[in-house]
């Protein structure tokens, strides 16, 4: 009598290792320097590209401003801004240019601006981070986009 048998395996990276690989060196080197976990659209990390990352301090907090490259070469731009004390914000645009909606991102509330030169802005609160995304891309684009964003160390 003859015994078979197979075996099927599977193991994923980890996020760090995926992310980590999508990253370029001076973009790692900036990340270390933040004092917070940032967001990242893990998801869709091969889909767009981090051309840059910038940093500045601002009191006790820090604005993270990450550029973007999208699969149509369009930039966009995701600002990350700690909140150490609480934080309000607000958007002002002519009513005859932009329209503006109220969307969830993962559950949170969060403000759609669709301008008519097609530039959109997102911007919504996770936990103590406020986050803006913002360029000439789909609604349903920059939806899935900020739905992708993760916590990364």
């Amino acid at each position: 009598m003859v015994k078979c048998s197979t075996e099927i395996s599977f193991s994923s990276p980890t996020q760090k290792e995926k992310t980590e690989n999508y990253l370029k060196p001076e973009v790692l080197r900036t990340l270390k320097e933040v004092p917070y976990k940032i967001l990242l659209p893990v998801d869709l990390i091969g889909s767009y590209e981090i051309e840059e990352i910038n940093t500045n301090k601002m009191g006790n907090s820090t604005e993270v401003n990450i550029t973007l490259t999208g699969k149509n070469s369009e930039t966009i731009t995701i600002t990350e801004i700690n909140t150490t004390k609480g934080f309000r914000q607000g958007s002002s645009y002519d009513i005859e240019d932009a329209q503006m909606k109220n969307v969830k991102v993962k559950g949170q509330d969060a403000t759609l601006i669709n301008y008519k030169n097609k530039l959109l802005s997102l911007s919504w609160v996770d936990n103590d981070i406020f986050i803006s995304i913002r360029g000439n891309i789909s609604q349903d684009d920059i939806l899935m986009l900020a739905n992708s964003m993760r916590r990364i160390d």
